[in-house]
């Protein structure tokens, strides 16, 4: 987490406000394009390995799905105005993502946190210190800041490129699909503000915007992802993912001292360039937290195999927060990014509890 928010420093001290609002634009993108091809293809890999299996098996057919992501993103990039090289390194960041999201899962199949964790610190290391050595040297822009991020990526996952093959054909089924579109559904809720305010709202408010949500994100996903890290191989292993009464008091604590903090970390990360309404801070807040309480529900739908209609209740989740943001962000700016995210992670946590009771009581099985 300190490797990010260092990153996030770096960047919003050395990037004009377009150019960080760009920046957040491709990071929205790519986590997306993550949520769709990587978290489908690395919780798949990441069962078989859980299973037995000691190496990653990947299809022909999953080389072109992510080739496809890569091209989706240069696409995007072409229609936002950005350069050609622009557009290439953003294809190219796709793709390293979503090799990094399948080799880290394979890890947490394995329960091999120790070498999780020094990869993610190899990973979020090389983009700080290149951005770093770059400013003494040259202006950084946005160029500069994608090429960074590409090099972290892909210098972890030649370190365990060793373990990947190649296979014509694997057993499939709908699971890593289902998969898939939940995490892209949830991605999309964090990140489609980000995209969409880029060119509907002005640069700094933008800017501004995706600077607190990040550090807000960063704060309760890494929350999430101790929840996730210590509990996937279990889930996926079938065994029980509950947490106690005491994670969502902690959460809730996290959620009400997080306001005040985002505030003040925005102000000095920034050095006084961006800021936000407190109003809009807690309503992200509280978004957050939801989509942390959610997460020990989630894993246990993902030991169960009955992701149908968690998967069709995500898309409807998403398409809210699409007209909400699209709709209202006219009207009332970001603030309709921070009314979107409370109210549909409210609903992912409340639909998530709901279908693991539902489950453990015996229906739909």
């Amino acid at each position: 987490m300190l490797l990010s928010l260092a990153l996030i420093a770096a960047l919003t001290r050395l990037l004009p406000a377009s150019g960080y609002a760009a920046y957040s634009a491709f990071a929205a993108v790519w986590a997306i394009g993550n949520a769709i091809v990587g978290t489908g293809l690395g919780t798949s890999v990441a069962r078989d390995v859980a299973r037995g299996s000691n190496r990653i098996s990947l299809k022909i057919s999953d080389l072109i799905t992510i080739f496809t992501a890569s091209l989706g993103v240069c696409f995007y990039s072409i229609l936002a105005g950005h350069p050609i090289v622009i557009s290439i390194l953003g294809g190219l960041n796709m793709v390293g993502f979503i090799a990094l999201e399948v080799v880290l899962s394979a890890l947490l199949g394995q329960k091999r946190l120790w070498l999780y964790f020094a990869c993610l610190v190899v990973r979020l290391g090389i983009p700080v210190a290149l951005v770093l050595t770059a400013s003494m040297a040259v202006d950084v822009d946005l160029t500069t800041a994608l090429f960074a991020v590409f090099i972290g990526n892909c210098f972890v996952f030649v370190l365990r490129v060793r373990n990947v093959r190649i296979v014509r054909s694997r057993v499939s089924s709908s699971y890593g699909v289902q998969v898939g579109i939940i995490n892209f559904c949830l991605w999309f809720i964090a990140g489609f503000d980000k995209i969409f305010f880029e060119q509907a709202i002005e640069p700094v408010a933008a800017a501004g915007y995706a600077l607190v949500y990040g550090l807000l994100d960063k704060g309760f996903r890494s929350l999430s992802n101790i929840v996730i890290t210590g509990k996937l191989g279990d889930a996926l292993g079938g065994k029980g993912t509950r947490l106690g009464f005491k994670f969502y008091v902690a959460t809730f604590v996290m959620a009400v001292c997080s306001v005040p903090l985002a505030l003040l970390f925005a102000n000095v990360i920034s050095a006084g360039r961006y800021s936000l309404d407190v109003g809009a801070i807690c309503m992200i807040a509280l978004g957050l937290m939801c989509m942390t309480w959610a997460t020990p529900s989630y894993l246990e739908l993902l030991s169960r195999d009955r992701l149908t209609l968690t998967s069709i209740l995500a898309l409807s989740i998403a398409a809210v927060n699409g007209v909400l943001v699209a709709g209202l962000a006219p009207e009332i700016g970001y603030f309709a990014g921070a009314l979107g995210s409370a109210l549909c992670y409210l609903l992912w946590f409340l639909w998530c509890r709901y279908e693991t009771k539902r489950l453990a009581a015996g229906y739909g099985s």
